[in-house]
This record gives C-alpha cells, structure tokens and sequence, in this order.
C-alpha cells in the first residue's frame, strides 16, 4: 500500500475546523469547497449530504482494510459504498460532521482520501490483472504504488491547474487507459531492461484526445523523474484562467505537438538534476496457501460450471484463479442487514489468502486474486449469498455508468437508471450474450463529461438535453473506440432519446452476433459495416412523441419526476 502523508492529521484537522466554520456560517461555500473538494469531499446532490472518496492505487485493498471501510461507514451512519471508474471506493451519504472522524478513521486503516478531488494528483490505475496473467510485460502495481506515495507528499500536488490522471498498463498488447489518462506508462522491455512506453496528454471531457506518444522507451529508474517533468510543466504551462481548457492537452492544442514536447523534454532534463530513481523493490511471488476445504464435499447447483466459465479465469500462478465479483453500478448497499453480513464473511473468507487478493476494477466490480483452485465452490456459494447476478453473461456485469443526476450535481440523466434498464433488456432478449468477445464494453455517462469513460467504449452514450415540444432526456452516442495499439476514441455518431436506448443496444448486438464469424470483436465490426448498422438504427428511433401522445419519453430511466431540465 501507499504510504501516508506525515501532515495527514493536521490536514484533517483543518479540514474539521472549516466544516465547524462553514456549519456556523462564518465561511461561505465556495471558501469551503476550496479546501473540501482537494482533500477528497464532495457535497452530493442533496444539500447536506457528501461522500468521501479514499484513494486506492491500482484499487488495491486488503480484506482487513475493506472490512474496515464497511465498519467505519456503518458507524457514521453511510448506507452506501461505491466503486469508481478509477478504481476507487467512496463511502457516501455522510452528513458533514461525520466526515472528519471518518477521516482519522480511514488513516488509522492506512487509507486516506486526499488527493481524491480538485486540482491535484488523482487515484492512479493500473491494470487489473497486473501481476497475474501469464502474457503481461510485467507487474506495474510496484510502480504504481511507488509514485503514489511520492507525489502524494508533495505540496505541488494539490495546486495544479486542473486534476493530472496517472494510468499504468502492464500488457503492451492491451495498454487501455494509459492511452486516455494525462501520464500513461506502458510495461515494455528494451535489451533486457524494464521501462516505459510514454505517453502524455491524454483525457475525455471537453475537447477530447488520446496521449501523445512522449517516449518510446523510458527505464523504469527514470519513472519518478519523467512524472516530475510532465508535472511540473503542467503546473507552469496549464491554463489557470479558464478551466475547460486547463487540461495538459491544451496545452498540446495551443502549442502544437511538436512544441509541447520540445518544452516537456526540457522539463524532464531538469528533473534528472534534482529527481530521484525509482529502485525496483523485490517482487513478492504468490505464496503457497496450505488449506483445508472446511467444508468437505461442498454441493453447487447446476450454475456452478457456467459462473466457473464467466467469471473465473486461471492465473499464471499455478492452482491459483482470479474472480471477478459483480457489483451493479458499483454500488454496495449497506442498509441490507444480511447482504452486509454475507459480503464480511466472504472478504473473511478470502483473507487467508493474504492481502494481496482484492482489486477494484474500472468496470465498478470487484476482482478476487490468488484464490486457490480447491476453494471455487465454497467461494461460489458465499458469492451467491451476496445476491449479486452471477448466472448472468460478463456483458451485462461488466457495463459501466457514472453515478448519474440522482447523485451528481453536473449530471443531466440517470446514468444508472438507463444501465439497469440495458442489463433488463439484455438478459431478458434471446440473445446468447456468452458469445460476444469478453472485451465488448458498453459504458454511460449522465452528462458530456467521461465520468462513465463513454469514450472508450464499444457503444457509449452521454447524457444530453433533448427537445420536441418540450426537453426530455436524451444521450449522444458514441461507437468503437480502439484500446490497442493504434489507440481512438469512440466516435460520436448520433442521439437519441433515452427511452428507446435498450432496444437500440440489444439490436445492434444481435446484428453483431449473425455476422460475428466475419469480425473478431465487437469495435471492429462497428469500425465497419456496424456503423451504417447503427446509423440506421438510430433512425428508426429519430421521431419522439409528443408529451400528450406518449409520456414516458418524457421521464428518464429511475426518475419519478418528469424531466424538466433546461
């Protein structure tokens, strides 16, 4: 794990100082917010209410640690947990005077949440695998890990222009989110040496970019140093006036590729002066865990094999496997009593295999590692006592949605609403979803930030303001991105009203599926003859009834009001 800033408690305790302040009226919001956002808070949509969001690398947690978490929110009166597209857990739902005892809390856990909002150095991910399949580079989590804890006792960190997003890829076949992230570190190993492919500038939102490629090759003793440079030019050339273009890729649009670069590799030439190497630590192997089946001659029901086939895969350790473990929207309800209880047995269960076996996945789930082959049943069935779907296709678990208008404060439409209606018309149509290739991604956002990295996605979707005779939610969408290594964004292609979306998605499958033969996955056959596919579709669906012919276009998915932005 990271280690924890040495001002840690005296950050909290101004933090806990302002919140009497602002409680009392002596500051007013934006004086509040100033310091709040940067040490990880956010007010929620309803006034009063705020989330806590805890950095976690590479969303590495322990057992102990998650159970902590559960603890710590159940005593401060959370009733909600929630997993990030950065590989992040929030506690939500706290009033203000819970949030600084929660914080010391968290740190007595070895967690923190600065850093985890505002101008400053967010939760770095890294691949979710890292570490344990057989055909990566090799493992960045170190890494990672490494830099976390360096720039996050750096006073620079937390004054930036805008947020700097740090992503590490540990297979050079699948880099994914290294290509949209501001730093992205791609494993790669030259004559021998362990390094870095870089790349820099990279994000959605407005004005949206994949990363210049900054380095071919980098050795991993200079990541500290190529992180400083790309930092501090940051810092010194970022737009401070205007946010919607203070962005690192901004400063890629205002001077011109090859300018930026001239300027960066100037930065990292100075950095070599005053910078650190990272020195590799020994790599800690997966060690062998002598364990008896407690209970002996476990039965499952018949959706044991078909669970085993989705959700389980073999990792390079042999008689180990990694689980992916479905969470919907990312969300863990606390207020169930029993659901609470069944997921502390089963994080108990797997601690006895060490600490080095959670990670929380872009896709909002949880991804069990360094799980022993004789323990699937018994995991198994403590799974299903969670109630989590697992005898559903990984599609439909793996789809992702930014927590959405109910939640946000920036949101237009109920990212998740329209997620739960997908999965419904998806499980609920005779498709054969375990045939669509594992990498087929389909994320929302509720509004045209990429909270729900609908970017980089198969299919993706944004959420918008529409009209006929009045506004109804409607979404931008978006089609194949490319996450290899000729790297793009997805490219919007249309809109629609919300309302017809489900259809629209689980007909562009199925026209996927009758020529599936012909391309291997799902963004090359939308590069292709699914575009038109999809332009076609989304004709069918141009023409919105009127309120007074058809309502229900008129409220958005999970809504009970009638949509009435403007």
């Amino acid at each position: 794990m990271y280690r924890i800033p040495e001002t840690l408690n005296d950050d909290i305790a101004k933090l806990g100082a302002l919140a009497k302040d602002y409680r009392e009226e002596k500051i007013d919001t934006a004086q509040f917010k100033t310091y709040h956002v940067p040490m990880g808070v956010y007010e929620q949509r309803t006034d009063g209410t705020y989330m806590a969001r805890i950095r976690t690398t590479g969303g590495v947690i322990s057992p102990e640690q998650y159970l902590q978490v559960i603890d710590i929110a159940q005593r401060h009166k959370s009733d909600l947990l929630h997993i990030t597209t950065r590989q992040e857990i929030q506690i939500q739902n706290l009033n203000l005077e819970e949030i600084e005892p929660v914080m010391y809390e968290l740190k007595d856990t070895g967690l923190s949440t600065k850093g985890g909002g505002g101008n400053t150095v967010r939760n770095m991910l890294v691949s979710e695998e890292s570490g344990i399949l057989g055909d990566e580079v090799f493992d960045t989590t170190p890494h990672a890990i490494e830099l976390t804890s360096k720039m996050i006792i750096e006073a620079d960190s937390y004054t930036l222009p805008r947020k700097l997003k740090i992503a590490f890829a540990s297979d050079d076949k699948r880099p994914d989110y290294a290509f949209i992230n501001d730093l992205g570190l791609i494993a790669k190993i030259q004559n021998g040496e362990r390094g870095f492919r870089v790349y820099v500038g990279g994000g959605g939102g407005g004005k949206p970019s994949v990363g210049w490629l900054f380095f071919d090759f980098i050795p991993e003793s200079e990541l500290f140093i190529v992180a400083e440079a790309v930092k501090k030019m940051f810092a010194e050339h970022g737009d401070r006036e205007n946010r919607s273009k203070a962005r690192i890729r901004h400063i890629f649009y205002r001077l011109g590729e090859e300018e930026a670069i001239r300027i960066l590799k100037e930065y990292y030439e100075e950095a070599k002066k005053t910078t650190p190497f990272y020195l590799p630590k020994k790599e800690e192997e997966t060690e062998t865990v002598a364990y008896a089946v407690k209970r002996k001659g476990v039965i499952v029901d018949s959706g044991y094999i078909s669970w085993k086939k989705r959700y389980v895969t073999t990792q390079r350790q042999e008689g180990y496997d990694t689980v992916l473990v479905p969470f919907v929207w990312g969300n863990f309800c606390l207020d169930d009593e029993g659901r609470t209880e069944a997921f502390k047995k089963l994080l108990r269960f797997v601690s006895q295999f060490g600490k080095n076996t959670i990670r929380f996945t872009t896709t909002q789930n949880v991804r069990l590692r360094n799980i022993p082959d004789e323990v699937l049943p018994e995991l198994y069935l403590l799974i299903k006592d969670l109630g989590v779907e697992v005898d559903v296709s990984l599609v439909v678990n793996k789809m992702i949605s930014c927590t959405g208008a109910d939640m946000c404060r920036l949101g237009v439409c109920f990212s998740k609403g329209l997620v739960a209606a997908i999965r419904k018309e998806l499980i609920n149509s005779n498709l054969d979803l375990d045939r669509l290739p594992v990498t087929t991604s389909i994320y929302v956002s509720g509004c045209p930030n990429s909270c729900g990295q609908q970017l980089w996605a198969d299919i993706g979707f944004s959420g918008k303001i529409l009209r006929s005779d009045r506004a109804y939610p409607g979404y931008q969408v978006y089609l194949a991105a490319s996450r290899n290594d000729n790297p793009r964004l997805a490219e919007p292609v249309g809109n629609m009203n919300a309302r017809d979306i489900p259809k629209f998605v689980v007909k562009l499958l199925a026209s996927y599926l009758k020529v599936q033969s012909e391309y291997p996955t799902l963004t090359s056959y939308l590069e292709k003859k699914g575009r038109a596919d999809a332009i076609r579709l989304l004709s069918k669906y141009k023409n919105v009834p009127s309120f007074a012919d058809d309502k229900n276009y008129y409220f958005d998915w999970g809504a009970e009001n009638i949509f009435n932005k403007k």
